[in-house]
């Protein structure tokens, strides 16, 4: 099931809202009305994350669109989940962006215009997604209008890893411990638009056997280099989730990447993900290491098999490496 969010117009009980008034740009209709746009954020289901962090709003930007794409009205970005604005009625596009930079009241813009716009995978941070909706409706005075919105991101989790270096050839290292160290996404897209396929210019985690280190909240979401006191012997699992989160990636396979350390060397197991999706969450719900990992993480012979489910529920798969 998708998550919603709900953009309600009007001055409504159902919905707590505190109004802020804006001086909009407006076109000059036959009839105006002033119409208030709140955000309201049900309940989702998370993997480790809090919840909260991931529906959380924290500022809004409306737009309302003439039937021809034209701009009608729109307001400045907006701390909160609710913004006031006069805008023409009847049929209309309603579109916001949630939790991204502010784009200029000073520019007109298309509706097509604004599907074009670019968004950075860098104004993302756990707490505060950019997301994304629009939706045709019809205004009036006492209107309620509902718009979806989405995350940008996709969403990847890996729930457990299990050594099972079963063949005879591994016997010698059986009791030997291997140490998980990191787990975390290369080639990570740096670019993702509100409405269309953007061009990537910029790649984090990009770099074959080196650690990303630049900016904090992308690092937050995706890598994870520092894990403590992680130690397999053969048959033994390691089951405390990790999360990560990653723009679509159109150009490129983003890596789901295990970095582990066995006899002094550090070794690596690169896995393949599916072209991701935003607002979709792919689950890697069983990961066995049937053999000591590759020298490079970022490449390696691959056997990968995957189901995607939707951000809050679908198939989850198990992987054999």
């Amino acid at each position: 099931m998708k998550k919603l969010y709900a953009i309600l117009a009007a001055g409504l009980a159902i919905v707590s809202c505190t109004e802020k008034k804006l001086t909009p740009e407006v076109s000059q209709d036959a009839e105006k009305a002033e119409v208030t746009f709140c955000i309201q954020t049900p309940a989702t289901k998370a993997t480790v994350i809090d919840a909260n962090d991931e529906i959380k709003v924290n500022a809004i930007q409306v737009f309302v669109f003439n039937t021809d794409g034209s701009i009608n009205a729109m307001s400045g970005k907006t701390e909160g989940n609710s913004v006031t604005l006069a805008c023409g009625v009847g049929d209309k596009t309603i579109a916001a962006v949630v939790n991204g930079p502010e784009i200029a009241a000073s520019t007109t813009y298309t509706l097509s215009r604004l599907q074009r716009v670019t968004s950075s995978f860098a104004d993302n941070a756990v707490g505060s997604f950019v997301m994304y909706g629009a939706e045709a409706t019809t205004l009036s005075a006492r209107a309620i209008v509902a718009i979806k919105v989405k995350r940008l991101v996709s969403k990847i989790v890996i729930k457990e890893i299990t050594r099972d270096f079963a063949a005879a050839n591994y016997a010698a290292i059986d009791s030997v411990a291997m140490d998980i160290t990191g787990i975390y996404l290369k080639k990570v897209a740096g670019q993702a638009s509100y409405g269309s396929t953007a061009t990537i210019s910029t790649w984090y985690n990009d770099v074959g056997n080196t650690h990303y280190t630049g900016n904090a909240a992308v690092l937050g979401m995706i890598a994870d280099y520092d894990i403590q006191g992680v130690s397999l012997k053969n048959g033994e699992t390691y089951d405390t989730a990790h999360t990560f989160y990653a723009y679509p990636n159109p150009e490129k396979t983003t890596l789901l990447t295990i970095e582990t350390i066995l006899n002094g060397n550090t070794l690596y197991y690169p896995l393949a993900l599916p072209a991701l999706e935003s607002n979709k969450i792919y689950t890697l719900t069983k990961l066995t290491l049937s053999r000591p990992g590759g020298n490079y993480d970022d490449r390696d012979t691959i056997i990968f098999m995957v189901e995607v489910e939707e951000w809050e529920e679908g198939d989850t798969w198990e992987e054999i490496y």
